[in-house]
């Protein structure tokens, strides 16, 4: 066994291309395939829950305290604490990307300040 051998060098030959056109008739077969396959299936798009009588149904099937929950959820302490952080997280984000640019703006200027003090601070 040789501590070093040296790589083969790539040829592209007849039996590469020969290799490649096989590898993308099959993944051309399989895409194929998967996206006819896939059109047969009907999808159920999730934020559709159904027509309203199926709703109420559904939502008279709760129990009564859960019912009673959801009836009630604005009047929970939960509820106007997210309330609050909502409100607190939009006016602290007023004017963010800028306000970001800013700062990066000045930290740059406040760099190169710095930078230009200490060269003509030290003699070279």
């Amino acid at each position: 066994m040789k501590p070093s051998s040296k790589p083969k060098e790539f040829k592209f030959t007849f039996a590469v291309l020969f290799r490649l056109i096989i590898f993308f008739v099959i993944l051309g077969f399989t895409i194929n395939y998967i996206s006819s396959s896939k059109a047969n299936i009907p999808l159920l798009d999730p934020t559709v829950l159904g027509d309203e009588s199926t709703l109420n149904s559904l939502y008279q099937q709760l129990p009564e305290n859960s019912r009673f929950l959801l009836e009630n959820y604005t009047k929970t302490p939960s509820y106007h604490y997210l309330q609050s952080n909502i409100e607190l997280l939009k006016k602290e984000a007023n004017g963010f990307p800028q306000k970001q640019i800013n700062e990066i703006k000045k930290e740059v200027i406040n760099s190169i300040y710095k930078d230009l003090m200490k060269n003509i601070d030290s003699p070279t």
